[in-house]
C-alpha cells in the first residue's frame, strides 16, 4: 500500500482507483500546543521581569503546577481506553445519520445507531449498525474495540496504533486465511460539504485493504466526541449529516 502524500483533503473531491492505491491523504496535522496561549519558560521568566524576584519566582511556580496540572488532564483524556469510548460513543440510543455519494434511488440517508446492549461472559457488547439486522456486536477493551464474531473477539479498531502504522484483521476470525491490512493515521482533518461545511480535526483514519484483491479498499473516519464522520470506499462515500449522542 502506498502511503498518502499530500497535507489536506475535501472528502468529496476523493477519488479511488481499481489498484488500491486511492486513500484518505494526510492532511494538516492538528495539535493543541501549535494554538496554545501559554508561553514558553524562558518568556515566563522575561514577563516577570518587571517584578521583583519573589514576585518572579511565584509567577514561574503557578505557570509549571499549571502546565503540569494540564498534562495530567491531558493524559488522562489522551489514554487508550479514553480515547477509543470517545471515537466511538457506545450508548444505547446514541445515533448517526449519512448522507450517501453518489445517490442510490429517491433516499440517499441512511442511518446507523446503537440498538441495544447485552453481556456476555462478564463482557457488554453493544448493537451497532443501520438496521437490527445488520448490526455488529461490539466492545470496548483496553483502547481497542471488538467485533464479536461466533461467539470470539475480533480485533475491528486498534486506537492504541500510532500515526502510519498497520495491524491484520481477520474478519471471520481465522488467522489461517488471507488477512486484511489496516493503516492507522492520526491527527487528520475531516472537511466536506453537504447543506452546510463540515470540518472535524484530530481525526483518526483507518483504511482496510485486502491485498491481491480489486475495489475491497474501504475506511472510516472517527471525530473525537462524535463517533464515525465518513465512511468511504470505493463504490460509495457517506458524510456525517447529524448525530445524537447522550451524554449521560
Amino acid at each position: 500500500m502506498s502511503k498518502p502524500g499530500v497535507d489536506h483533503f475535501n472528502l468529496l473531491n476523493r477519488n479511488f482507483d481499481t489498484a488500491g492505491s486511492g486513500r484518505m491523504p494526510k492532511p494538516v496535522n492538528f495539535l493543541v500546543v501549535e494554538n496554545s496561549d501559554l508561553p514558553n519558560s524562558q518568556q515566563y521568566i522575561s514577563f516577570a521581569n518587571h517584578t521583583n524576584q519573589k514576585e518572579k519566582m511565584y509567577r514561574i511556580y503557578f505557570k509549571i503546577m499549571l502546565l503540569l496540572i494540564m498534562g495530567c488532564e491531558t493524559s488522562n483524556i489522551n489514554g487508550p481506553e479514553k480515547q477509543a469510548s470517545t471515537y466511538l460513543p457506545l450508548k444505547v440510543g446514541n445515533s448517526w445519520t449519512y448522507s450517501r455519494i453518489p445517490q442510490y434511488g429517491e433516499n440517499n440517508k441512511t442511518t446507523y445507531q446503537i440498538f441495544s446492549e447485552k453481556t456476555v461472559a462478564n463482557k457488554k457488547y453493544y448493537a451497532f449498525g443501520a438496521s437490527l439486522d445488520y448490526t455488529d456486536w461490539i466492545r470496548i477493551d483496553g483502547g481497542k474495540i471488538y467485533k464479536l464474531v461466533d461467539g470470539a473477539d475480533i480485533l475491528w479498531l486498534d486506537f492504541t496504533k500510532e500515526d502510519d502504522t498497520t495491524y491484520p484483521y481477520f474478519p471471520d476470525g481465522d488467522p489461517n486465511t488471507e488477512d486484511w491490512v489496516v493503516l492507522v493515521s492520526r491527527d487528520r482533518v475531516a472537511e466536506y460539504e453537504l447543506d452546510k461545511k463540515f470540518t472535524y480535526v484530530n481525526c483518526a483514519d483507518f483504511y482496510f485493504d485486502l491485498p491481491g484483491a480489486v475495489d475491497d479498499e474501504h475506511g472510516f473516519v472517527f471525530a473525537p466526541g462524535v463517533g464515525i464522520v465518513t465512511f468511504y470506499g470505493a463504490w460509495v462515500n457517506m458524510y456525517l449529516e447529524s448525530y445524537s449522542i447522550s451524554n449521560e
